[in-house]
């Protein structure tokens, strides 16, 4: 469950296995870098519905805070893709160079 102090909802990194009963922990987002998150766990009786123990979580990911618009250089590329071919083979022409290495 989320806390009042957190202006998302809930980390998008975390999650709870049902199969090994476990939270698990994943920042891989470089924009999560020098944030913290508060979260609450509950852990409720097996037998009871009244029973409950919150347990109030803190996550701070290291590194130094990300500011996108002050970090990062917005361009306007404009794309098109060519007729693909009977082999499925086709080409992306952008209108600017475009580093690559984010496709996978």
């Amino acid at each position: 469950m989320p806390m009042e102090a957190q202006e998302d909802q809930f980390p998008t990194f975390l999650r709870y296995d049902n199969n090994t009963r476990k939270l698990i922990f994943k920042p891989e987002d470089t924009f999560l870098q020098g944030r913290i998150f508060y979260f609450t766990t509950v852990v409720k009786e097996k037998d009871s519905d009244s029973i409950l123990y919150p347990y109030y979580c803190t996550v701070k990911i290291e590194g130094e805070a990300w500011e996108f618009l002050k970090n990062e250089v917005i361009l306007d590329i404009v794309y098109n893709i060519t007729e693909i071919n009977k082999d499925s083979s086709g080409v992306l022409e952008f209108s600017r160079p475009v580093n690559m290495e984010w496709v996978e």
